[in-house]
């Protein structure tokens, strides 16, 4: 049986889970064994550094969600069980990767575990992949096949057209509010979980 929690033979005790560069990542310390170093640029334009563990996927039970007001904006964050430690996966909503997610959420079981990946797209984009069962769990909600899902919107201002995503933005954001308030239920933390080998690449298309 496969164990819950990030796929590699390292463990972690940290709760917040970001996705950075392609990758899961846990704030470390400085000094931390396994740490790695992601240097970055605040809004400022000034060079920074952070220490974090990086993870290519994790694996855990979903045991709820919900939306939280920060000083960096609104952020969606899932609760997640590895067993003996609980985790939050955080994404910023509205986001590339919090679309991703709330896209397959009408074809995710809270009755299995779930794994999540991530990488980078060959235009250097962060994209998530979710696994249930040992199958991708596909998007409820596509360009080809939007279920309701409103179009984006080509506007024109000042003579440059642009496409306005709002109302699409507040139907994923419904969406997760709804799932949030209701349809996640805790499962038995003894399912078997396909965890993602540490040297695997996945494939998955980049979202429209």
């Amino acid at each position: 049986m496969e164990t819950l929690g990030f796929g590699t033979e390292a463990t972690q005790s940290k709760t917040w889970i970001n996705v950075n560069n392609g990758k899961l990542t846990v704030r470390a310390q400085e000094g931390d064994e396994g740490a790695a170093v992601r240097k970055y640029k605040d809004k400022q334009g000034e060079e920074k550094e952070v220490h974090e563990f990086q993870f290519p996927s994790f694996a855990g039970i979903v045991t709820g969600a919900g939306f939280e007001e920060t000083k960096w904006g609104l952020v969606f964050g899932v609760d997640l069980d590895a067993g003996d430690k609980s985790y939050q996966l955080r994404l910023n909503c509205p986001s590339r990767l919090f679309d991703q997610f709330v896209k397959r959420i009408p074809n995710i079981s809270a009755e299995h575990p779930l794994l999540i990946g991530a990488f980078t797209n060959e235009n250097g984009n962060n994209v998530l992949y979710l696994k249930q069962n040992g199958s991708k769990v596909p998007m409820a909600f596509t360009k080809d096949a939007p279920n309701g899902m409103p179009d984006a919107v080509k506007t024109v201002k000042l003579g440059k057209e642009s496409w306005d995503f709002s109302a699409q933005e507040e139907f994923l954001y419904q969406l997760a509010s709804s799932w949030m308030k209701g349809n996640v239920s805790a499962a038995t933390a003894d399912t078997p979980v396909p965890v993602l080998a540490g040297g695997e690449e996945p494939t998955e298309d980049s979202p429209f």
